[in-house]
């Protein structure tokens, strides 16, 4: 009876242990060959995906370059305008400033006409100094 129990015992050990050791591939040939394809497709889906990448990028740095020249004719603009703006102000306050001048030079010497002619005549004397101009 001990042999019997070793027997059974043994035998019962050898088939759970060809269970263990025997690998289960529930895979079909079909399904090796949706995976296969499912393989490629994502390969060229990654192939793809690295193209568009590029196409991004090189979107990006030619939309970075024309902001770069937009905005440096932007600032070249405003300060071209600036100048024309300070030139042209020069141009126009000159021949202003010429003429007060001569304004101011010509008043001086009826000015002093008006002295020189109110020490012969005392109404006119009285009258500038009524007037606040003595």
């Amino acid at each position: 009876m001990k042999n019997y129990c070793v027997f059974i015992l043994l035998c019962f050990c050898i088939t759970f242990s060809s269970f263990g050791q025997s690998k289960s591939d529930n895979f079909t040939s079909d399904d090796r060959k949706v995976l296969t394809d499912l393989q490629g497709k994502v390969g060229q889906l990654e192939v793809k995906l690295d193209v568009y990448q590029k196409q991004t990028q090189r979107q990006f740095d030619n939309l970075q370059t024309f902001l770069y020249w937009g905005f440096g004719i932007l600032i070249s603009l405003m300060g071209f305008l600036l100048g024309f703006v300070l030139w042209d102000r020069r141009t126009t306050l000159a021949p202003v400033m010429k003429e007060a001048e001569e304004l101011k030079k010509q008043e001086n010497k009826i000015l002093d006409v008006l002295r020189e002619y109110s020490e012969k005549v005392p109404e006119l004397r009285q009258l500038l100094k009524n007037a606040g101009i003595l």
